[in-house]
């Protein structure tokens, strides 16, 4: 449907450019913490730990060999990472925003939930600081969203979000060490809430 398209890339749009200009003219290459920086020595020196993720240290580590190859500069590889980061969050935003479009919320209402998120200052800072958190965070709102639209919406459009479930489940357990409870806590609540047992939803999340 192109309307959505057009809904969806419009808001994607938006966030993406006014989180990339904050970055580019204020913070470049990127927000780091002291979780960050001990990953990147971990990147770079190839000797790693289990205090954080393996999988999030091997993401921060791929786009740090991008920027030292062909930019010979490491900042370039915080900054690749930051878009990337960017590129995520906005998306998933978006996507929140299409499934609120898609169930009948106003255009007022919309456009008051899209600017609070395009110009909350946390929101913009956060989305290019390397953090496992600020990820974890995007890929467990796509994964809440998806629930959502699966319980929600008719068939035919319910099909489309398993492969969003699944992804965004896997994802989330390599970048925390806990999260397969928080994902099991979420299905737990959601069966409570539409009163629903789905065994393709099931087979989805313990695959």
């Amino acid at each position: 449907n192109s309307s959505r398209l057009k809904f969806f890339f419009t808001c994607f749009a938006i966030f993406a450019i006014i989180d990339l200009a904050i970055l580019f003219l204020f913070y470049y290459p990127g927000i780091t913490t002291n979780d960050s920086l001990d990953e990147i020595n971990q990147a770079l020196s190839g000797v790693y730990s289990n205090h954080h993720p393996f999988y999030f240290t091997l993401l921060i580590k791929f786009f740090l060999s991008i920027g030292i190859d062909i930019f010979h500069d490491i900042n370039s590889g915080i900054a690749l990472f930051s878009i990337f980061q960017i590129i995520v969050i906005s998306s998933a935003f978006s996507y929140s925003l299409l499934t609120l479009y898609e169930k009948g919320v106003s255009k007022k209402l919309l456009l008051i939930i899209a600017t609070l998120i395009a110009i909350l200052p946390y929101n913009i800072t956060y989305s290019f600081t390397m953090w496992k958190d600020v990820l974890f965070g995007a890929l467990f709102l796509v994964f809440a969203v998806s629930l959502y639209r699966y319980f929600s919406f008719p068939s035919p459009k319910r099909r489309a979000v398993y492969m969003l479930i699944f992804m965004s489940a896997i994802l989330i357990s390599l970048y925390r060490s806990n999260a397969f409870i928080a994902i099991i806590a979420s299905v737990i609540l959601f069966f409570i809430i539409f009163k629903k047992l789905h065994l393709k939803l099931g087979i989805v999340l313990v695959s």
